[in-house]
């Protein structure tokens, strides 16, 4: 098994660095082929990835003039990823992401068809599955305000180090450790949209990402349009408790003011993008249970 890894990077250079070594140092290299989609980063990010590419530390880089957004980076990896036949599986993730030891091992032991492994600082139902990870967040989210306002090695070495009491490998051990009779957890639909390995033939039934979203705006509906296509072509979800992985926080959606996290209205363009979900798929893109009993109730005809 192969794995062709998909690192999207909108500028913050030093969050693309720590996350490309921590797959370096972490993960066998026979395991991967990596590619960086970089969406007209302004930063030093160019020169560095074609210095990577140069030395074989990466294998394939995508350099767009401007921002593209998200899924079409995305689309441009996963292409890439598709003509190199040796790959078994496909991964997507975005910049601010940290691996630890055995996180692509673990990955590819999952039996599901698209996989996430545990994620910090993601979404509530990932927390869940570890509810004393809650208490580690909250004081995370009081450093990252305070010292990651721009990037610095230094700090962002520090928050780490804080965070997790001085050593994220040694953390990482004992979390997957405490899991290693029951990693596996199914759901319905795919978790988490930062960090997702897609089994080849999952890629090759459903296809690429919409695009038309992009019409919208770069962040809204795309990973969520996605996640119900694949579980309408019946493939398996699910997440593996042994490959543990740290996440900054959506570092390129706030600094564009693109996250959503607001509690009533639309940001941006992103109404647009939601009726076009919701003509698409006569379902709300935030309560996607409709479309589960529409299913079952197909199968019990």
């Amino acid at each position: 098994m192969k794995v062709g890894i998909i690192i999207i990077s909108f500028n913050h250079y030093l969050f693309t660095k720590f996350c490309l070594d921590s797959i370096i140092n972490n993960t066998p290299r026979d395991l991967y082929s990596i590619c960086l989609v970089d969406n007209g980063s302004t930063d030093s990010t160019k020169e560095w990835a074609t210095t990577l590419k140069k030395d074989g530390r990466l294998d394939h880089f995508i350099s767009n003039d401007t921002n593209l957004g998200a899924c079409k980076a995305s689309n441009q990896g996963v292409s890439w990823a598709l003509d190199q036949s040796e790959l078994t599986h496909i991964l997507v993730m975005a910049n601010d992401h940290i691996v630890t030891k055995g996180w692509l091992p673990n990955m590819l032991k999952s039996p599901f068809d698209c996989v996430n492994p545990f994620v910090f600082h993601s979404i509530k139902q990932i927390r869940a599955l570890h509810p004393p990870i809650g208490s580690v967040i909250d004081g995370y989210k009081k450093l990252r305000l305070q010292y990651l306002q721009e990037d610095n090695e230094g700090l962002m070495n520090h928050v780490l180090t804080t965070t997790y009491n001085g050593k994220l490998e040694k953390f990482a051990k004992t979390f997957t450790n405490s899991f290693v009779l029951d990693p596996f957890v199914s759901s319905t639909f795919i978790l988490w949209p930062g960090l997702i390995m897609y089994k080849r033939k999952v890629i090759e039934t459903v296809g690429l990402k919409d695009e038309e979203y992009l019409k919208f705006d770069l962040a809204s509906y795309a990973d969520i349009d996605y996640y119900v296509r694949v579980y309408k072509a019946g493939f398996t979800s699910g997440l593996t408790k042994g490959a543990y992985v740290h996440h900054w926080g959506s570092i390129t959606t706030r600094k564009l003011g693109l996250k959503q996290e607001h509690s009533n209205g639309y940001i941006n363009n992103e109404r647009g993008a939601y009726n076009y979900f919701i003509k698409k798929w006569k379902c709300d893109p935030h309560n996607l249970v409709p479309l589960v009993k529409q299913k079952n109730q197909r199968k019990n005809k």
